[in-house]
Formats: C-alpha cells, structure tokens, sequence
C-alpha cells in the first residue's frame, strides 16, 4: 500500500445532501448492471471533475506499493506511482470542497482528534526532532486516509471502485507471494527485496487484510467472481499461515467466526473457509505449524525444557514480547497524557537500559494499542479505540438494517466488508505495533465512506418518498 454538498440541507434531511430529481436512478445502488435501480432510489449527490479526478489519484495510490515492488524486481527502477499519484490525491483532497465530510461521522472526528492529540504529543516528546520526522510523513501519507476516502468516494458505487481497486491489489500481493515468497533464517514466509513485507508478520497483516477485502467478491452474484473470491481468501489463509505468525493466525480465526455468525448462508460460509484452513495447514511446512501451535502462558518456565533450538528461539521471542508490553504500560502509567513521543519508544528503552548499565536491542511495543498510548498518551489512546469501535459499530448497523433488502444489496456487502475488517483489525493489531502505518487508516476510512454513502442515499431516498429519513437507522 502507499507507505504509504456543499450545497444547503434539504428540510426533511438531517445531513447536507442534494438530492437530484428523482427520476435520476442509481444502477449503482442496486448490484448488478441493470440499466435503472428499483423504483425510488435515487442520485443523492453528483461528483465534481476535482473529485472523479482524486477518486482515479486515490486508487492508483491504493496500488502504488505493489506496482513499485514488480517495477522493482522486472525492471530496476521506481515508477513513482505512489508520488505522483500521492501529490494529486492531496491536491484533489483540498479542491473537491468535501474535504470535511469525514467528520460528519463520530470515526472521522476522532481521528481528526487523534491527530491533534499526537501532534500535541511531538512537542513535549522526549526527542522531538524524531518525533517530528515520524509526524511529518504519517499525517500526509497514512494518518488522512480517514478524510481522503469520504471526501473523493461520494457514492456507493464510488465506494465499490475504491474496493475492487485494493482487491487488485490483494490479488497481485497473492502472486507475488507465488512467485516471489522468500523463507527467512526461521523457515517463515517473507517477500525479499520488499522494504515494508520483508517481515513476516507485516507480510501477514496485509494478507489477512486482502482475505477481508476478498469477502466483497464471495458474496457477488456472479458465480465466476464469487468463485475468484473464494480462491482469494485461500490462497490468504495458506499464505498468512506459512507466515508463522502466530497473532495473524488468531486474528484469522476471529475473522472466519465473525464471518460465519453473520453470513446468511452459515452451512455454505463454513464450508467455505472450514476446508481452506485445513488444507493450508495440511500444506505448509510442519515447521511452520508447529511454531504456530508453540503458545504457552508460562514461556520461561517452559524454555527450561526444551532442546530444539527453534522452539527455544520462538518461546524467548514471546518472552522477549511479554517484557515490552510491560514496559509500554510503565510508560504509559508513568507519561498518561502525551506519552513520551511519536515513535519514541524503542529509542526510550534503548537510552533507559543504557542508563542502567544494560544493552537493550531497539524494538517495538508489539501491540498498537500500547504504541499508542506509551508514546501519544491515554487520550489518543481512547481516541483512536473509539474511531475503530465507532467503525464497527456503524458497520454492524448498517449491515443489520439492509439485511435481505435486495434494493441495497451492495450497501449490504459493503457494510459486511468494512464490519469484518474493523473486527480483524482490532484483534490483529494486538500482536503488532503499525500506530503510523497505513492499514488502520485505511480501513477507517473506507468504513467513514460507506457510512457517509449509505446515509445520503437512504436521505435521498427518503425526501423522494416525502418522508423525513430511513425508519429504523440511527448511526
């Protein structure tokens, strides 16, 4: 990824959407490519030249990292996609005159409050000139997303081009995984050569990512897509597990149970993703299922034990893992309001050690949530939980409320994609520390925009119908 209405509010209508006659239809409401959408759906909002601009600028930048990498690798060089494309995003951003939306939502408001907050936190940071290093390319290039995204995807059709461009994406990640995957020095999946999934556990993140993408194509009507879904999500799950990361591997499980209470077909969704996990772990190397089986609630005491220098290597890893969270709670208890600075925290337990006479490797806390709050504070830390609960929830209602509603088929798929993604992001992110990265922008954003979308075209719908608003819908 890219490490990367104005007009006056209709009486009836509580946000400030214009809805167009309605004689207007929106094909794109209703899924499928019919010619007109059922009767009294109509256009709420039409898009500007600034914004269908920005909407081409935002997806070639959703795809940018992965067309840099193949760049890379067939052809030495850099495309400077993600620059240009990033350039262009911002300015259509700051010209589409919808550069606000997003707070209109109780997400987008906390996130604008978050980045305050962590601005905040770079002045009273413990070195501030680092801070500002990590702040200056964290707002511009990951931390807007949340803006981008609702003020360039206006519609729900918007929304779906949005989407099937990161499902491209997922799906060159999935080949380049085929012909590209790496083993590292412990037998786990990387892609060598790739300076952000060189790792294997931001490796997974993104693949467990794609698979909640890919739940979009599964529940299409087209039995040739749903199939080309499904292959997706496999292919996810084989190569998330020959990561070896165990808290991916969590968050997968998560996901699959998430999915499956809320699919309308559960006996058809387990068999679905029921065989994909077992075949992948039939498949991987028995090294690698191992590994992710070795979680133990006392790793010391069971490191006194073990002979295999592997799972000695894992369960110090956990250790090791264990230690850092503790210490990202003594920061957070002892600086509770601003922390001790954006990206401080392995350099703060580097100087701390040296203080006291020991060498202290620079790692990071291994969990989002405590990155956030050693180093921004617990109100940043409340801000940004809030912005992702706010997420699921608005998801998880509006997915509710178009439930076997075939007029809002796509709005329903939609709704399904962004409340499974907040689930698996929020698990996931226990086990990793990407407070400045782009994944959790990103999946906030798109959950602002659905929600934004959904809204005007249930308002618009409504002041077509001369009622005031959808029965039954309070975000």
């Amino acid at each position: 990824m890219g490490r990367f209405l104005n007009s006056r509010a209709a009486a009836t209508a509580p946000l400030s959407y214009r809805p167009a006659p309605a004689a207007v239809p929106v094909a794109e409401v209703y899924d499928g490519v019919a010619a007109a959408a059922p009767p009294g759906i109509v256009q709420p909002v039409r898009s500007s030249l600034m914004v269908s601009v920005g909407l081409v600028a935002l997806c070639a930048y959703l795809i940018s990292g992965y067309a840099t990498d193949l760049s890379y690798r067939f052809l030495g060089t850099k495309p400077y996609i993600s620059m240009i494309s990033g350039v262009l995003l911002f300015l259509m951003f700051l010209l589409s005159g919808h550069a606000l939306e997003g707070l209109r939502t109780t997400s987008g408001k906390l996130w604008l409050f978050l980045m305050l907050w962590m601005l905040g936190a770079t002045v009273f940071s413990r070195w501030k000139g680092g801070s500002l290093d990590v702040m200056g390319s964290y707002i511009y290039k990951q931390h807007l997303f949340v803006f981008y995204i609702p003020a360039l995807a206006l519609t729900i059709g918007n929304c779906r081009t949005v989407l099937k461009a990161i499902v491209f994406g997922g799906f060159v990640l999935l080949l380049t995984c085929i012909a590209f995957g790496a083993q590292d020095e412990a037998g786990r999946l990387i892609l060598s050569g790739n300076p952000y999934l060189s790792n294997p556990n931001d490796l997974a993140m993104e693949l467990l990512r794609a698979a909640g993408f890919f739940v979009f194509m599964v529940r299409a009507q087209s039995k040739l897509a749903r199939a080309v879904g499904m292959v997706g999500v496999a292919g996810c799950l084989y190569f998330i597990l020959k990561t070896g990361s165990r808290g991916a591997m969590l968050s997968t499980v998560v996901f699959c149970v998430a999915w499956i209470l809320c699919s309308d077909n559960r006996i058809r969704t387990m068999m679905i993703l029921v065989p994909a996990l077992l075949l992948s772990l039939l498949f991987i190397p028995e090294q690698m299922s191992h590994r992710l089986t070795l979680i133990v609630f006392n790793p010391q005491k069971t490191l006194a034990g073990v002979a295999d220098e592997d799972d000695s290597k894992t369960l110090q890893s956990q250790i090791e893992r264990e230690r850092l969270l503790k210490m990202a709670v003594m920061y957070s208890v002892t600086n509770p309001i601003f922390g001790i600075g954006p990206g401080q925290f392995p350099d703060a337990v580097w100087r701390d050690g040296k203080k006291q006479g020991r060498h202290e490797p620079s790692l990071g806390t291994h969990n989002t949530y405590l990155q956030i709050s050693a180093e921004c504070g617990i109100p940043a830390l409340i801000a940004f939980a809030g912005a992702l609960l706010a997420s699921m929830r608005s998801g998880y209602k509006l997915f509710r409320f178009t439930l076997n509603k075939p007029p809002y088929r796509l709005v329903n798929t939609l709704a399904l994609v962004c409340f499974l993604l907040t689930i698996l992001t929020s698990v996931d992110i226990f086990f990793h520390h990407v407070a400045y990265s782009s994944i959790i922008a990103l999946v906030v954003g798109f959950c602002v925009a659905v929600e934004l979308a959904s809204k005007r075209v249930f308002d618009a719908n409504a002041a077509a119908q001369g009622t005031s608003t959808e029965p039954g819908l309070a975000f």
